[in-house]
């Protein structure tokens, strides 16, 4: 009987950004807190403000052992 293997990914990024205007990304604000007054309570356009964000991306694969065994079989690095 072949079982199904679960292999996860995780990949993160940091982006650090100094600007005069509000700053959004698609990633978790760290600094200034979201919850905070917009643009760190600065005056928008005049004040620069260090913005930071984090994101975290978890890909998956769901593959039969027997599928993933042959697979590592045929490849040029089945060492991995």
């Amino acid at each position: 009987m072949n079982s199904v293997q679960n292999l996860t990914f995780s990949q993160t990024y940091t982006a650090k950004v100094t600007s005069v205007l509000p700053v959004l990304l698609s990633a978790i604000r760290v600094s200034p807190p979201s919850e905070g007054p917009a643009h760190d309570g600065k005056a928008i356009g005049k004040d620069a403000v260090s913005y930071e964000y984090k994101q975290v991306w978890h890909t998956g694969l769901w593959v039969l052992e027997s599928q993933l065994t042959l697979m590592y079989s045929q490849s040029e690095y089945p060492h991995i």
